[in-house]
């Protein structure tokens, strides 16, 4: 049932206790407590805000083989009964696979896959209300291009009780670079990673991999310039990592995936 069929059946609820009260003390106690429940509805819809989130986790995303896994949560503190989201993403890199549902507060879903402009739509409600900051489910799609990178998902929206609330990525911090000019030819392979990481590019000379923190974790700095260098990261632990690449003056950002 969606949110305005459970606004009026608790409207019709409280019209008949209302027109009942000479049933006695419990009737006027159960008349009060729908009027309650049917203006805490109303004030629960009508505060939803830009303050009120959808997030897609990109940072905490997992890869098995060639399928990866967006989590995706909330943030409200309001009380939420319908979610619905549109999540765009770069059709030449990924495929569409399916949504798994995480949380037993869904009743009520519904998703399909637009070939006209790449988006994934969700439309879901329940009785139950939403947790806040909870895993609620998790997207999948398929890497057909063998790289990926968080800029693969874009023009994101979202509705929290059929309201315009505010959707987000999750994405890793950028490393404080006064200007990337990006390197020529720059490849990384492969991404997904499990143990070596391939980086090739012209007239190289340093690189650093960086945790979703912005930790250094790793680095390779010589004396001298190279254009390919084999980088073993079997010792980073499984997630998301970005990797900061030095040719003179120009300098690249690229985030990979290290799995496990």
């Amino acid at each position: 049932m969606n949110k305005l069929f459970t606004i009026a059946v608790l409207s019709l609820a409280f019209f008949f206790t209302k027109t009942n009260v000479g049933y006695g003390q419990n009737n006027s106690s159960n008349n009060l407590s729908a009027h309650q429940k049917y203006q805490q509805e109303i004030s629960s819809t009508a505060s939803i805000d830009a303050g009120d989130t959808v997030y897609f986790d990109i940072i905490n995303l997992s890869v098995v083989g060639n399928v990866l896994a967006i989590p995706m949560y909330i943030k409200s503190d309001d009380i939420v009964n319908a979610m619905d989201f549109k999540l765009k993403y770069n059709h030449t890199n990924l495929l569409f696979d399916s949504i798994q549902l995480i949380s037993n507060c869904f009743d009520q879903t519904t998703f399909f896959e637009s070939p006209f402009d790449s988006s994934i739509r969700f439309t879901s409600n329940s009785f139950l209300d939403y947790p806040s900051d909870t895993l609620l489910l998790k997207v999948y799609f398929q890497i057909v291009s063998g790289t990926f990178n968080d800029s693969d998902f874009f023009g994101q929206a979202a509705f929290l009780n059929g309201l315009t609330c505010t959707a987000y990525l999750v994405v890793p911090p950028p490393v404080s670079v006064a200007e990337i000019n990006e390197i020529p030819n720059l490849k990384l392979y492969p991404n997904p990673v499990i143990n070596e990481l391939l980086i090739s590019g012209e007239k190289l000379t340093a690189i650093h991999i960086f945790d979703i923190n912005g930790k250094l974790v790793d680095s390779y700095d010589p004396s001298i310039i190279f254009s390919n260098y084999r980088m073993d990261v079997s010792s980073l632990n499984q997630g998301s990592y970005v990797v900061k690449i030095n040719a003179g003056d120009l300098t690249s950002i690229k985030q990979i995936i290290v799995n496990r």
